[in-house]
């Protein structure tokens, strides 16, 4: 099978993307992390990922991010355990990489979120 996009994604990038509202009519651009893997990128237009966001909502499952400034991100910044999946196209940017323990902060809030 050949690869469906012409750029690579992994998980633990922290790209740009355009979200689309539920109802449709708008978008607002917001970093997020990539979850899933090149394989599944090799198959599939969309991408499987999880937003962040510089408010901190209290939410259950929310975590810090503890190095986003190594991650390329402008300030403080909360992974949001949210997953959603987007097709690359609306990828408009990337901004860097998760630390290792940023990552594991990633796999902690979707423990908990998932209960299989």
């Amino acid at each position: 099978m050949t690869m469906l996009s012409t750029t690579a994604f992994s998980a633990g990038d922290v790209v740009r993307v355009a979200f689309v509202f539920t109802s449709g009519t708008a978008a607002k651009v917001r970093p997020a992390v990539v979850l899933s893997s090149p394989g599944f990128h090799a198959s599939r237009i969309d991408l499987i990922l999880m937003p962040l966001s510089t408010k901190a909502g209290g939410y259950f499952g929310d975590r810090p991010l503890l190095h986003w400034q190594s991650a390329g991100l402008p300030g403080p910044s909360i992974l949001k355990a949210v997953i959603q999946t987007i097709p690359q196209s609306s990828v408009v940017g990337r901004f860097g990489r998760l630390a290792g323990e940023d990552i594991q902060q990633v796999r902690d809030a979707l423990g908990e979120i998932i209960d299989l």
